[in-house]
């Protein structure tokens, strides 16, 4: 997304409100070798919903991040805030790639499709072939989103060959577990990725991403709660998620009746953990979490916590 290049780059970044994570990989093959990984909180209010505010903290913390990595100079792809990106799916004529953008580009300045930002920076996934043409994914984000970050991670030393987001992140790291497994995607599905202060909640239909929502999770109220903090957070954050199924359901696919068939957590393990049972008893559908152990090799406590930067690294693999 967001860069034309096709070699994983070996690192990723993942770039939250509340703290940076670092993930190094090497080598190739059926299993993934992460090298090194790191993580750092940032200061409270630096960033906010993806905006920076204090552009300059945030890079007091990522260069220390950097040192600490010996990424200096390092190729890497990074993520820019789900919240700040925009998908479209629309049919397209029949052509190929450079014809394709070039049509989407006019699109999204000026054409029929209607964006909240001005200067969308844009990429697109074809999706199958129908009668009518080609049906295509597209992201858009503004150009400034894209710079600021790509120029933050810059400043700190790395090189940025790409943006991307969480969810398709985790999605790559899916279809390789589940490659490993031998197993097939579900039709529809949701992938989660849970941490204290926030959730990424992603729809896919088909194999595609499908809608997605970055969810705040209110601690405060939570921790006033009388029952196990586990148990409110699930309680909080399943009433967020009937939210976003039925808005997805009855504003983004209307046509949509079937439910999800299975739902994936990701994040910080003993949330992921914690987590199943509580989503288990909410929905109907299948909760589990998704296993890195079986596509990763690393000697690293909680290594599910580095899913996103570790699927951002795999870029191009």
């Amino acid at each position: 997304m967001f860069g034309k290049r096709r070699k994983p780059s070996g690192f990723g970044l993942h770039i939250q409100d509340h703290q940076i994570k670092l993930a190094a990989l090497s080598g190739s093959g059926s299993r993934i070798k992460v090298r090194r990984v790191h993580s750092a909180a940032l200061p409270e209010g630096v960033i906010k919903e993806g905006r920076i505010l204090d552009e300059d903290a945030v890079l007091g913390t990522l260069r220390q991040a950097v040192q600490s990595m010996g990424a200096r100079g390092s190729r890497t792809v990074l993520t820019i805030p789900t919240s700040s990106v925009v998908m479209r799916r629309s049919t397209m004529p029949r052509m190929n790639d450079r014809e394709l953008r070039n049509m989407i580009d006019v699109e999204l300045n000026g054409g029929s499709t209607q964006l909240p930002f001005k200067n969308p920076v844009f990429d697109f996934a074809r999706a199958g072939e129908n009668e009518d043409g080609t049906d295509v994914i597209i992201f858009a984000t503004p150009e400034e989103t894209v710079h600021q970050y790509a120029g933050m991670a810059r400043k700190a030393g790395l090189v940025p060959v790409a943006v991307d987001l969480a969810p398709l992140s985790l999605l790559r790291l899916l279809h390789r577990a589940l490659d490993a497994a031998h197993a097939k995607l579900p039709e529809r599905f949701m992938i989660l990725h849970v941490e204290s202060e926030t959730v990424e909640a992603s729809i896919h239909v088909g194999g595609y991403p499908a809608f997605f929502r970055s969810i705040p999770v209110q601690l405060r109220s939570l921790l006033d709660e009388d029952t196990d903090y586990m148990e409110a957070y699930g309680r909080y954050l399943s009433v967020e998620l009937a939210r976003v199924i039925n808005y997805y359901k009855y504003s983004v696919d209307p046509d949509e009746e079937a439910g999800i068939d299975l739902l994936f957590l990701a994040g910080e393990q003993h949330f992921a953990d914690g987590l199943v049972p509580v989503l288990s008893r909410e929905f109907s559908c299948t909760v589990q979490t998704l296993d890195l152990s079986t596509i990763v090799n690393a000697h690293v406590p909680d290594i599910a916590s580095y899913a996103v930067p570790i699927g951002l690294a795999l870029k191009g693999a």
